[in-house]
């Protein structure tokens, strides 16, 4: 069963206090999570270097190895796998950010692009950058015809 990040902050996961935060595994292609964090307690469990998947992942910009950007991550995607949850994924793109606002149905069409966990490169601690693997470029033709576009007219 898929979850989204946003979705279970909006409505938790048990009636009571929200959750605020959710804390996973570093070193993993597929990390567990390790704490959910409700309203404004501190961390419980000793989680060591776990990544906060909201203060450390979510909106967070995505840049390749050769330094092209990415799009930020405006969702994160959990798995729930015999009463444990893990993270699959990132998406990245105008979708997710449209969804997060309840404004998904203006453009059904929106671009977006998942990006798996395993190829995601995250530091605990806030940082501006995940690191992914390189985007395949663009044809030569297609830089031509922007550049054709860019000229002034005479």
């Amino acid at each position: 069963m898929t979850l989204r990040l946003t979705e279970l902050l909006r409505r938790g996961a048990r009636p009571g206090p929200r959750i605020t935060e959710v804390i996973c595994e570093h070193n993993s292609e597929r990390p567990r999570v390790l704490e959910l964090v409700t309203g404004g307690a501190s961390v419980h469990h000793d989680v060591g270097d776990g990544v906060r998947l909201v203060r450390d992942v979510l909106d967070v910009q995505v840049v390749d190895e050769s330094g092209h950007r990415c799009g930020r991550v405006g969702e994160v995607l959990l798995e729930r796998d015999g009463g444990e949850l893990y993270v699959t994924a990132v998406e990245t793109g105008v979708r997710p950010v449209l969804r997060r606002c309840h404004l998904g149905w203006i453009w059904g069409g929106a671009p977006t692009r998942l990006i798996p966990w395993g190829s995601l490169q995250p530091r605990p601690g806030r940082v501006h950058a995940l690191i992914s693997p390189p985007v395949p470029k663009r044809g030569r033709r297609y830089h031509r015809v922007l550049r054709a576009r860019r000229r002034a007219p005479s």
